[in-house]
């Protein structure tokens, strides 16, 4: 009966450890300031009620070609939505953070990934000055810590 246990209790944590990796976090779409109103009303006609799913549904170009047509979002809006959400897998990152990384040029994990800490941080601090997304804003061995996760992530959302 041990044995059993422990294999139990080791599935039990390699999921715990391997799921935050994979989806750090999600959130309903009414609380994502990034995503317009109507644009939210037009996922919830097709089911998509949180970043989690919306990410899911917008992976390919494909996709996202698919989802314009049942809502009537643009595309290019599509891509940069699923750039976001694709962002939100970082452990740490929310919609707010999300957004503001994004402003600085950073279209999603991969390009994250690239990054350097301290010139990513000043940009940050620059764009949230004009666009006065956050009302905190990480210390920069946070933000090495959103570039080392982002490194260890697989690509998902195929550009083209």
């Amino acid at each position: 009966m041990r044995p059993r246990l422990l294999s139990a209790a080791a599935l039990l944590l390699a999921l715990t450890v391997a799921a935050p990796a994979a989806r750090a976090s999600h959130y309903p779409l009414e609380g994502v300031s990034y995503i317009s109103e109507k644009d939210r009303k037009a996922f919830e006609q097709i089911k998509i009620l949180d970043t989690m799913e919306l990410l899911d549904a917008l992976l390919t170009p494909e996709a996202r070609k698919s989802v314009s047509g049942k809502t009537g979002i643009a595309v290019d809006t599509l891509l940069e939505y699923v750039r976001l959400c694709d962002l939100l897998r970082i452990r740490g990152v929310g919609p707010k953070m999300a957004r503001l990384i994004s402003l600085c040029g950073v279209t999603g994990t991969a390009a994250l990934g690239k990054e350097v800490a301290a010139p990513l941080l000043e940009k940050m601090k620059e764009k949230n000055k004009v666009n006065l997304v956050s009302e905190l804003l990480p210390q920069v061995e946070t933000v090495e810590d959103w570039i080392q996760q982002a490194r260890e992530l697989p690509v998902v959302v195929k550009e083209r």
